[in-house]
């Protein structure tokens, strides 16, 4: 199968749901691909089933049954923000079904990481260590040069409480490691957040990737550029 027909899962942030990629997901369809956008367990439209027990695995192991269970082939997994790590967890159970892995704006662990890892010492100490089995709350997004005040409204009314735990729970990331990767970082992130981390480290090690001038939540502000990225398949040096 030619790579601009793979199927295309993709996997959304915390805070978020399957709905996160509303701007992307029918650029992606319009050009003939067949694109999986699900709610995570706890998020979205499933947030009925949300605790804070939920682990990075039950995540790894809804996505990898999703591409099981649908018989995708040479698929394309992409993760946003914290859907990074649930793609890392994910590949490593059905990476013979996978082309490619895309992280957009995401933390990148190395086997036995987990995201926590990448948070400096100073910054845990500002905002506090967070505890196994909890929740946080979103933070509602406001009205500005990223969203209308009718698209904020839009996305506070759908925004869910995120569990802690994928955060601390370590991935293993042995055979998919070996695929095809692109790494896409925004240049407006702010500096706290864990893609942030994960950029200097790629900056500290001398990793290649791709630098977009746009925010975090480029998914929305950028849903063009994202699809145009998530079709490309390189990763430029910044």
């Amino acid at each position: 199968m030619n790579r601009a027909a793979s199927p295309i899962v993709l996997v959304h942030g915390a805070f978020r749901g399957g709905w996160a990629w509303t701007k992307v997901k029918p650029i992606l369809e319009a050009r003939g691909l067949l694109v999986f956008s699900p709610s995570l367990k706890g998020a979205g439209e499933r947030a009925s089933e949300l605790n804070g027990d939920i682990t990075l695995d039950d995540w790894a192991s809804e996505i990898a049954g999703l591409i099981c269970d649908q018989h995708l082939d040479n698929c394309v997994l992409v993760g946003h923000s914290q859907g990074g790590i649930v793609v890392q967890a994910a590949a490593e159970l059905c990476f013979e079904r996978l082309s490619r892995l895309v992280f957009l704006d995401a933390p990148v662990l190395a086997d036995g990481e987990a995201a926590i890892d990448l948070t400096p010492e100073d910054s845990l100490a500002k905002f506090g260590r967070p505890l196994a089995d909890t929740l946080v709350q979103p933070a509602p997004v406001q009205p500005g040069d990223q969203y209308s005040p009718e698209e904020a409204a839009w996305i506070n009314a759908r925004l869910t409480a995120s569990p802690v735990n994928p955060g601390l729970n370590s991935v293993t990331f042995k055979r998919a490691a070996r695929l095809p990767q692109s790494v896409i970082f925004c240049a407006q992130t702010p500096a706290f957040f864990p893609a942030a981390f994960s950029r200097a480290r790629f900056d500290a090690e001398q990793r290649p990737y791709t630098l977009i001038e746009a925010p975090h939540d480029c998914i929305w502000t950028h849903a063009g550029r994202i699809a145009d990225l998530i079709l490309d398949g390189s990763t430029d040096p910044a």
